[in-house]
């Protein structure tokens, strides 16, 4: 048999390729494993970097809140917070937006 001949006699046996689920659960398992590392790497590195700006902002942020006062830092810790919490879920939403679209 020639090599035409091969090829023709494979495309005339015309049958569907055989799908293995155990084999595409595992794909799609190791997907999201990594897609799950590298969300969570991602966001470890958000978190630190935010710890470290803190971190060095802490001296002149002490020093502002001493000299506010106690009722208006109080206020002025409030509105960070509820700030952060905007931003935050504003994040998270948008976030889990994207992965949804990817799959």
């Amino acid at each position: 048999m020639s090599d035409s001949q091969n090829v023709q006699s494979f495309f005339d046996a015309n049958d569907a390729p055989a799908t293995d689920a155990r084999f595409r659960l595992a794909v799609m398992a190791r997907v999201a494993r990594r897609r799950f590392h590298f969300a969570l790497a991602s966001e470890f590195a958000i978190f630190i970097a935010a710890a470290l700006c803190l971190w060095l902002l802490s001296p002149t942020l002490g020093l502002h809140i001493v000299r506010l006062g106690q009722s208006q830092s109080n206020v002025l810790v409030t509105l960070a917070l509820v700030a952060l919490a905007a931003i935050g879920g504003h994040w998270v939403i948008a976030h889990q937006n994207r992965s949804h679209r990817k799959a």
